[in-house]
């Protein structure tokens, strides 16, 4: 049986995701920042899973899994492939925690 570590299995995902695509993004626009909107999404009737660079530096939102977050900034534009290989890093050390 062939043993592929679970960051070797993202990697490999990601080689193939293409996050636009493969999902139904909705984009809004909150011209009093951030945490206005992060207040809205808290008392929203929505069902919703925040992703990327949002998702991965706020508590309290609604978050994709930390595997498909981490896929999600690796295929990311801009600064999010090194955000995605930080998120690796915490998963490492935080094993116990995402996989429970």
């Amino acid at each position: 049986m062939l043993n592929v570590g679970w960051q070797d299995a993202i990697r490999r995902w990601a080689d193939d995701y293409d996050q636009l695509s493969s999902n139904t993004p909705l984009m809004f626009l909150e011209p009093r920042g951030l945490p206005a909107l992060e207040t809205k999404l808290a008392s929203a009737r929505l069902t919703y899973a925040t992703t990327g660079t949002f998702a991965a530096q706020r508590d309290g939102l609604r978050c994709v899994t930390p595997s498909q977050l981490a896929v999600d900034l690796l295929t990311g534009p801009g600064r999010e492939p090194s955000q995605g290989e930080e998120m690796l890093a915490w998963m490492k050390d935080n094993e116990d925690v995402w996989r429970a």
